[in-house]
């Protein structure tokens, strides 16, 4: 591990911005920077209503989904991020984006959002992002709260919901050309790991390869608990935090062997790293108790996000090598 930061939030969502981080809690996005081994907090921006998303376009701008399905563009090149100008909104989804409303941005710089009614792809209106966004191709959603996003080649995004099935479209045309099941439960996590593979985490304690030449899953992974965060790194390599089942007794906890107690306590800070077909590498034994969230950098440093059980310092963050 290189750095530990307590932060006054619980961290609920990461981004990577180059050498600099974005966390997000409630409607409080926090900017972070990173030298050598030393984390900084720079500034803070409040938004009117919850953040939903967190994306990074580029040239030190950061788009910001709301609960109120409006996007916001942030600048984060100067200490504190500013110039929060809304983009635009999406009216047919306002509704139910109370409840879900997930936003990304595409390689070509258009904007990918998706409720449980439509999902949408929006463009700059002019040249530059200040102009806003205009609503570019639409189509029916999957019916169920979208949970993520991911690109996976040029043409193709794959998009999870709370329903069993991952749906994969093409973007020229918004046509589906798979449904990806086998998923026990709603899917929560999505990443890809090459041109043609997809790994994907359910609340159903599992994870899944998935080849997006005939649809097929190329390996099923179990797990102790439900998918936390999942972050894909270079060469496909992918880390996944899962939440443990507590004791839910306090008397039968403390009935247990102290070595017993230890175990458990250690097996639920837990982050384990595969490989891109899905062997085993290693594990990273985090001291943070409930982890929310987890980013890679170009660089191959992973951030862990979540927070403690301590009231003075809610939110912890741990950057590793």
């Amino acid at each position: 591990m290189l750095t530990r930061n307590n932060s006054p939030r619980r961290i609920q969502m990461v981004c990577c911005c180059g050498d600099r981080w974005l966390t997000a809690s409630g409607h409080v996005l926090t900017l972070w920077e990173s030298h050598e081994f030393q984390l900084t907090q720079l500034g803070q921006a409040e938004f009117p209503d919850d953040i939903r998303s967190l994306s990074y376009i580029s040239e030190g701008l950061a788009l910001v989904a709301l609960s109120d399905a409006s996007f916001r563009l942030c600048d984060i090149t100067d200490s504190e991020p500013s110039q929060i100008v809304p983009l635009g909104q999406d009216d047919e989804s306002a509704l139910s984006a109370m409840h879900r409303f997930e936003v990304q941005v595409l390689r070509d710089g258009r904007i990918i959002s998706g409720s449980s009614q439509w999902i949408k792809l929006w463009r700059r209106a002019a040249d530059e992002w200040m102009d806003g966004v205009r609503c570019e191709r639409k189509w029916k959603g999957p019916g169920n709260h979208v949970t993520c996003f991911a690109q996976v080649s040029d043409e193709l995004v794959a998009i999870a919901s709370n329903g069993l099935a991952i749906q994969v479209y093409q973007l020229s045309t918004g046509q589906c050309v798979h449904k990806l099941k086998g998923h026990g439960a709603g899917v929560s996590h999505l990443g890809r790991l090459s041109d043609t593979k997809l790994v994907s985490g359910s609340w159903d304690n599992t994870l899944r390869c998935w080849n997006l030449v005939d649809g097929s899953c190329t390996r099923v992974i179990e797990l102790d608990g439900h998918v936390r965060g999942l972050a894909v790194g270079a060469g496909g390599r992918f880390a996944v935090a899962e939440k443990h089942q507590p004791i839910a007794d306090e008397a039968e906890q403390e009935q247990q062997p102290a070595t017993d107690r230890h175990q458990h306590t250690a097996q639920r800070k837990v982050v384990r790293v595969f490989s891109r077909s899905g062997d085993a590498l290693f594990s990273l034994q985090t001291s943070i108790p409930h982890i929310n969230a987890l980013c890679t950098a170009p660089t191959g440093r992973l951030l862990i996000g979540g927070d403690s059980n301590n009231e003075r310092n809610k939110g912890i963050m741990e950057i590793w090598f």
